[in-house]
């Protein structure tokens, strides 16, 4: 598979270009039944941590997945919160959404990230904070 990805014999992984790397990734992502292309796990993790933090210097958002709403609605769950009082929490002045607070959805990455942050901080305050994964 190498040699048709990369168009040449390649002993060693330090005699790859860089776009010759990116090429042979690609290939065996489509032969792992994957997707070609695109941000790269580390990237995508980078971005996944660092969105919604001041000066990560990221011009674009990305939209909120389910996972990131199941970590938000597991830390509710431990704190005893209903959707009330959440929604109520996300319009006071203390909410971690900042001025959108008329509109208080999470919407981006950025968001649940500002939230999750603020509610793992509440979660360690009230001694229930956990490493374990919510099932």
């Amino acid at each position: 598979m190498g040699e048709r990805a990369v168009g040449r014999n390649v002993s060693s992984f330090r005699q790859l270009r860089r776009e010759e790397a990116n090429r042979l990734i690609d290939a065996l992502q489509v032969a792992l039944g994957g997707q070609p292309g695109g941000m790269r796990n580390r990237d995508r993790a980078r971005a996944a941590g660092t969105e919604g933090r001041r000066g990560s210097g990221r011009d674009m958002s990305t939209l909120v997945g389910q996972q990131d709403l199941d970590r938000i609605n597991d830390a509710l769950h431990r704190l005893g919160w209903d959707q009330a009082r959440f929604e109520a929490w996300l319009r006071s002045p203390s909410s971690p959404l900042g001025r959108r607070r008329s509109d208080p959805q999470i919407r981006t990455v950025g968001d649940a990230n500002r939230v999750w942050w603020a509610l793992k901080r509440l979660l360690k305050r009230s001694g229930q904070w956990s490493t374990r994964r919510p099932e």
